[in-house]
């Protein structure tokens, strides 16, 4: 929380009040709450994510609303990983799993819980563990862009990298960055392109690595995207510690 300056929890303060009736929230803001918390957390500011993300938790619970609550569990397991409580962010995600188990949900939800639990097996250090499980849910270095599975596929971008594989990587990478580019994702752009940079200097290619960085920084700049490149590099360096290891 120490990049989380004065004005992004002013900023944040003010976007709740907006959703609230006499400083209480409303109970279909659940979906905005938990979508401040995202950008709190992108934001690098932690305990205001937790706080957005834990009563849009609430309301969205209250409502019956499953694929909310799932959303909840899963950006706080991001919360707690990022924290570097790995149980904890375990634990969350168990119980979005069981919650997608017993509920029909958005078809976004069942790639995104398999990408957070194959990103926590590589902040564990797991990396031959986690490219197993992608290649058993039929990834590999040579598939296309999808949007549904961008989460997977990012996750394996990040194994490749750790296993010292930066070359199968890259064609994956410039894929999905242009996929991001044309669908004008800017968030999912940022972290795409601090992986590449990731990657270009992997393959000994520092001045590649600087331009991607470079325009990284510059989607990245307007709206203060601090986690994209603390979680990516903090993924990566873990994992490739291990291996070396």
């Amino acid at each position: 929380d120490a990049l989380a300056g004065p004005q992004v929890r002013a900023r944040l303060a003010s976007w709740r009040y907006a959703e609230t009736s006499q400083g209480r929230p409303l109970p279909l803001a659940a979906g905005s709450l938990v979508g401040l918390g995202d950008l709190a957390y992108e934001w690098n500011a932690l305990a205001e994510a937790e706080d957005q993300l834990q009563t849009g938790l609430k309301l969205s619970r209250q409502w019956g609303n499953h694929d909310s609550t799932v959303h909840s569990l899963l950006s706080l397991a991001k919360v707690e990983q990022a924290r570097g409580d790995l149980l904890a962010a375990r634990s969350l995600l168990e119980e979005a799993m069981n919650l997608a188990q017993q509920h029909t949900l958005d078809p976004t939800s069942a790639p995104r819980l398999a990408a957070m639990g194959i990103n926590l097996q590589l902040a564990q250090g797991n990396v031959a563990g986690a490219l197993d499980e992608l290649r058993q849910r039929g990834l590999s270095a040579d598939s296309p862009a999808d949007l549904l599975r961008e989460a997977e596929l990012v996750v394996l971008a990040q194994a490749l990298l750790a296993s010292g594989r930066a070359g199968q990587a890259h064609p994956l990478l410039d894929r999905l960055v242009q996929a991001a580019g044309q669908s004008g994702r800017r968030g999912d752009a940022v972290r795409l392109l601090a992986l590449s940079s990731l990657a270009w200097q992997a393959e000994g290619e520092p001045q590649q690595a600087l331009i991607d960085l470079t325009s990284a920084l510059r989607l990245a700049q307007p709206n203060d995207m601090v986690r994209s490149f603390v979680a990516v590099s903090y993924t990566h360096l873990r994992a490739h510690e291990t291996v070396l290891d």
